[in-house]
């Protein structure tokens, strides 16, 4: 099985952030590290924290718009 270094995760409806969690779990054995990023709707349903709590996971907080 290929292992990738790095995962970029761009999080930016309200109706598929709520299956993230879910995918980052069955993700994690095949990634080092899920960079996150969440658009303002998506953080509406889904805590960051929520998506903290997973050990191969780092937040993008901000973002040039």
């Amino acid at each position: 099985m290929k292992r990738y270094s790095v995962l970029y995760h761009i999080i930016t409806g309200a109706s598929s952030a709520r299956r993230v969690p879910q995918l980052t779990q069955a993700l994690a054995p095949l990634i080092q590290q899920l960079m996150v990023l969440q658009t303002a709707n998506a953080k509406e349903v889904l805590s960051p924290r929520e998506l903290s709590l997973s050990g191969s996971v780092r937040l993008i907080t901000s973002y040039f718009r």
